[in-house]
Parts: structure tokens; C-alpha cells; sequence
């Protein structure tokens, strides 16, 4: 971390260029400059369009780069080899109902397994994700800084993968996908967005960690159990699922050549 504090120069230093969680600004009193900011996701774009401040990013470490903003992603960084006993103890109190461990087993398969991945993914994690597991990776991204671009608050967001659903029916979405794939990681926070689904953290959280019984929103429910039931695993959560989550996996899961 010595490296950050010594940058020289003005500009804006973060860890995300779509949506950053650590913003590094000098000098400090271009915050000020900033006037039309609602989100934290906004805030680099903001300091550079508004501040007029050069955009450098931080060192691409696992520190820096994997956010924990939900149950799930806890559950994912206890799984990585660095992670410390404390996580590790604290995430095996979480309620889970899902296919983490299953998902695991397909990763470290040696026949080529074929892995979705759906919703915001980062395109070059996704190339190392397969290359260093082994792994026939099927990729939709889309709307990646739906956030920082304030498409989600303007109601801009368009999936085609939502829309293929809706044409075809959750249950019949869902057969299709296991006949394609041996494993699903899936940023549903796009397909919640292009139905326009005001959730609570309750029920998103719930549906990621497969609580159904918590689960309120009807529609929720049904996708949730309609992913369960899959005869695959699928991993359901954040941007971060098909991002920083994909390098912790690789790590997680060592091969070799």
C-alpha cells in the first residue's frame, strides 16, 4: 500500500474503472468541482468529466480488486487460500442453500467443462477464468456500468438475456441452459434492472444464498427456484460474481498445466 500513498501527480487513482469502491483523488479539493454525482459508482467518472482530473488505476491485486458486498461474495473469499480464520469461521454461519461446492467440483473437472457466464462480465478475467481452470466458457455480457452511467436511474437498461427469458419462460430458460452448460455464474442484477424489480437486500440476498422461504417477490421466487432445481449448479449475485470473483475462483481452484 506505500506504492498508493507515494503516487505523484494529480489525477484520480481507483481500483474499477466501471465501478470503483477505492477512489485515491489529489489533489483532495477537486471533490469540490464534482456537482452532479448520485452514487458512489459515479464518483470516478464524476472527477474526471467534471474535475478534469487523469484517470489512473490501482495495482490489480485480489485486495483491492474483490468486494464483498453480499452474503455471497463472503462466502466466496472464504474460499480462497489467503483468506483468514476469522472469515472462514464467520461464513460457515451463514444460512447457504446454494451450489458453491458443486460448482467447485465442476471447476476442477479435466474434461473441458462447458461455464456460463451471464450479466456484467469483466472480459479479461473471464479469458484467464478459462484459460487457467481449463474451462469452455459460454460469455453474454452486458450493461457493464449500467451503474456509473446512471442507465439503472433512467430506467435504460435493456438484456437480451432477460428478454430471451421472458419470450420462453423461466422453467424452459433454465432447460436450455442445462443442456449448454455444466455450470452458471450469473450478475442478475441485470435481469432485476431490465424488468425494472425494486428489491429489497432482503430478498436479493436471500435469493443468492437459495433461502426461498425469505424470498417475498413473487418473481424472485419462481427464478430462485427455478435456478435450484436446474440439474447444474448456478452461482446468482452481484457484478462482482462475474468479476473479482472469477480471479478468487482461479486461485481457489489450482491446476495444473
Amino acid at each position: 500500500m506505500r506504492k498508493l500513498v507515494e503516487l505523484e501527480g494529480v489525477g484520480v487513482w481507483q481500483n474499477n474503472r466501471m465501478s470503483p469502491d477505492i477512489v485515491w483523488v489529489k489533489p483532495a479539493s477537486a471533490v469540490f468541482q464534482v456537482h452532479d454525482c448520485s452514487t458512489d459508482n459515479e464518483f470516478g467518472f464524476a472527477l474526471e468529466s467534471q474535475a478534469g482530473l487523469p484517470v489512473h488505476y490501482f495495482p490489480s491485486e485480489m485486495g483491492l480488486f474483490f468486494d464483498v458486498d453480499t452474503p455471497l461474495d463472503a462466502l466466496l473469499a472464504a474460499k480462497h487460500p489467503s483468506a483468514g480464520e476469522r472469515l472462514r469461521v464467520t461464513s460457515t454461519f451463514l444460512p447457504y442453500q446454494g451450489d458453491l461446492e458443486d460448482l467447485l467440483t465442476v471447476l476442477q473437472r479435466p474434461d473441458y467443462p462447458d461455464v456460463a457466464l451471464l450479466g456484467r462480465v469483466h472480459p479479461v478475467e473471464a479469458e484467464q477464468f478459462g484459460q487457467t481452470l481449463g474451462l469452455r466458457i459460454r460469455v453474454f455480457s452486458e450493461e457493464r456500468g449500467m451503474k456509473a452511467l446512471g442507465r439503472v436511474d433512467k430506467g435504460l437498461v435493456r438484456s437480451l438475456i432477460a428478454t430471451l427469458m421472458d419470450a420462453k419462460g423461466v422453467e424452459a430458460f433454465f432447460a436450455e441452459l442445462n443442456g449448454m452448460a455444466s455450470a452458471v455464474l450469473w450478475d442478475t442484477r441485470v435481469l432485476f434492472a431490465h424488468f425494472n424489480l425494486q428489491l429489497s437486500d432482503h430478498d436479493r440476498f436471500a435469493a443468492d444464498l437459495g433461502l426461498l422461504e425469505h424470498i417475498h417477490d413473487p418473481f424472485l421466487r419462481r427464478f430462485t427456484q427455478a435456478a435450484m432445481d436446474a440439474k447444474i449448479p448456478v452461482l446468482t449475485g452481484g457484478q462482482g460474481l462475474v468479476s473479482g470473483a472469477l480471479r478468487l475462483l482461479r486461485e481457489a481452484c489450482p491446476r495444473e498445466n
